[in-house]
């Protein structure tokens, strides 16, 4: 008598756990099935392509600062030296290999 009630409860289970892992398996093919696209939450906006010459135009534009002309940007342009290596390096990883 008491050991049947106890093989009862054992199917019971047994029927349950089984159950319960269908629906986790359904589930789970539901849900991982396909992989999901990754979305960028911001992409960078397109660059526009310059032409080779715009760093030798900018250099031979700014090349000589002794004229008078520049003598009130001359400050500004000595203050934004320290910047040089980083924009170089910004330049060096932005072509494409």
């Amino acid at each position: 008598g008491d050991q049947d009630d106890d093989d009862e409860d054992n199917m019971m289970m047994d029927e349950d756990a089984q159950a319960k892992a269908q629906r986790w398996d359904a589930m789970q093919n539901q849900d991982y099935n396909e992989p999901k696209k990754m979305q960028t939450p911001m992409s960078a906006p397109q660059k526009e392509i310059l032409p080779a010459d715009v760093l030798r135009k900018i250099l031979q534009d700014h090349g000589d600062m002794s004229s008078k002309r520049y003598q009130s940007e001359k400050r500004l342009y000595l203050g934004a030296l320290k910047y040089v290596p980083h924009a170089l390096y910004k330049l060096l990883e932005n072509i494409p290999m």
